[in-house]
């Protein structure tokens, strides 16, 4: 039923409406029930990786394409390995990323 509330906006001229209707979509594709409406989601994921700068919406679209079989060549940016766009690789942001030694 959630689906089906957010699937008009995926072609919003709006562009952040489109976006957001999209990483409600995906994650909302990830229930069993709703498999026969990826491949039309991967379509969208794939124009979001074209013009969204966004880092957690563009993980989102990379990470629903790889995990549905979706060849993602050439749709990674760098910076879109980090997981979180939050977080240094060190365990304590802007830290050494010894537990025993808090940047505060």
């Amino acid at each position: 039923m959630l689906f089906q509330a957010v699937a008009p906006f995926l072609d919003n001229p709006d562009t952040v409406v489109a976006e957001e209707a999209l990483c409600a979509a995906l994650a909302f594709a990830e229930h069993p029930g709703l498999t026969g409406h990826r491949d039309g989601l991967a379509g969208h994921a794939r124009r979001l990786l074209l013009v969204c700068d966004t880092r957690w919406r563009r993980r989102q679209a990379l990470d629903a394409l790889t995990a549905w079989g979706h060849d993602t060549t050439g749709l990674a940016r760098p910076g879109d390995d980090d997981r979180s766009p939050y977080v240094t690789s060190s365990s304590w942001p802007c830290g050494d990323g010894d537990p025993d030694n808090p940047p505060f």
